[in-house]
């Protein structure tokens, strides 16, 4: 199979804090690039919303990611949306103007 993405993707497993529509929610980044990402929630996706609507949407929002002590501030995009048991809590996000402490971040794994 060939790969189809522009960068190669690094296994990680950072906390983070997901921060939509004024609400916090916690996930775990499993994986990221230079370019994405790929975040798991216990709860299911898009959180508290139920409308099918929003799946077809791409909202953009801030992930804190908890890494050596340190928080870094990511604005990310969705891309898209996983369903693990009927239920929707994976998310593929495309980073947004990354910051220096994530390249950082992605060359320390």
């Amino acid at each position: 199979m060939i790969e189809k993405r522009a960068n190669k993707r690094k296994t990680v497993n950072i906390q983070a804090n997901i921060v939509y529509n004024d609400e916090i929610y916690s996930g775990t980044v499993t994986n990221l690039s230079k370019q994405g990402a790929y975040i798991e929630t216990g709860l299911g996706l898009p959180f508290k919303l139920k409308h099918k609507i929003f799946f077809y949407f791409k909202p953009k929002f801030i992930i804190f990611m908890n890494f050596n002590s340190e928080c870094i501030k990511v604005f990310v995009k969705t891309r898209r949306w996983f369903k693990i048991d009927h239920t929707y809590n994976g998310m593929g996000v495309e980073i947004l103007n990354p910051p220096q402490d994530y390249f950082k971040l992605i060359n320390n794994h």
